[in-house]
């Protein structure tokens, strides 16, 4: 109920110039809203009337490549194929702007990624943007090139992918199974610089170390020494589930810390 927002450098609101940045902006609810007793190609004639830089040759372009049926009324669409059609709708009018929210929730894995392999294309044309409001970590991982997080209403984090990740994991963490037990390990490895933190692991250990530092050569000459093989060692990437848990300060992260 305060503040102000802009669009395209234009505050928002019922005036004649911004009028004009509604023709740049194209919007996906998380339910389609789209004319029940229209076929597709219906559809299109009725948007044509409405955007000034409606592109026939390009909504159809987006039916054929997402295998819109041409006779059935959206009526009779599944809510994936009503998805793909709003999408076609909003993206055929060369929009700037393009806000999805929550636009692929409850959606086929198939669907789904028919629509992000599109919105990747959309992407790629600098002009455009795309504002996307999800809850499905994943497909924020395989689209967005920035991300905004938001608890409880309060802004807690705006960067990209990889300065969120050196944010919240100063230190990469890696898993080391070897020839000797948790507490053997970690006595071995207490003395070792490159090592902020230890933590028993299931069959081995964690180990916390600081970015840019090298861990294999002391670590193997340490092991070595002690004649103590190593089974297995693996860097663990962290995902956009681990920052979100850990931006929101959500119990279940604790657990890992």
């Amino acid at each position: 109920d305060g503040g102000e927002v802009r669009v395209l450098g234009e505050k928002a609101g019922r005036t004649a110039t911004f009028t004009k940045v509604r023709q740049d902006i194209g919007v996906v609810l998380d339910e389609a809203c789209l004319p029940d007793e229209l076929t597709a190609q219906q559809v299109g004639k009725v948007m044509h009337g409405i955007y000034a830089n409606w592109d026939d040759a390009a909504f159809s372009s987006l039916c054929a490549r997402l295998d819109l049926p041409k006779g059935k009324k959206v009526k009779d669409f599944s809510r994936g194929t009503k998805m793909k059609l709003a999408i076609a709708v909003a993206l055929s009018h060369k929009a700037k702007l393009l806000v999805l929210d929550e636009a692929t929730g409850g959606l086929d894995p198939v669907v789904r990624d028919e629509i992000l392999d599109l919105l990747n294309d959309f992407t790629r044309e600098e002009e455009h943007a795309i504002l996307l409001s999800s809850h499905i970590l994943t497909e924020i991982a395989a689209c967005c090139t920035r991300l905004v997080v938001l608890s409880s209403g309060h802004l807690v984090a705006d960067d990209t992918p990889d300065g969120l990740i050196r944010r919240v994991f100063p230190c990469e963490q890696w898993l080391l199974e070897a020839d000797a037990s948790a507490e053997a390990l970690e006595t071995l490895l207490s003395a070792l610089p490159s090592l902020t933190r230890i933590v028993p692991h299931e069959n081995g250990v964690l180990l916390n170390v600081p970015r840019g530092h090298d861990l294999h050569v002391p670590l193997f000459e340490t092991l070595s020494k002690a004649n103590c093989p190593i089974r297995r060692l693996e860097r663990l990437n962290p995902n956009l589930e681990d920052i979100f848990l850990s931006l929101t300060h959500d119990d279940r992260y604790k657990e890992h810390l």
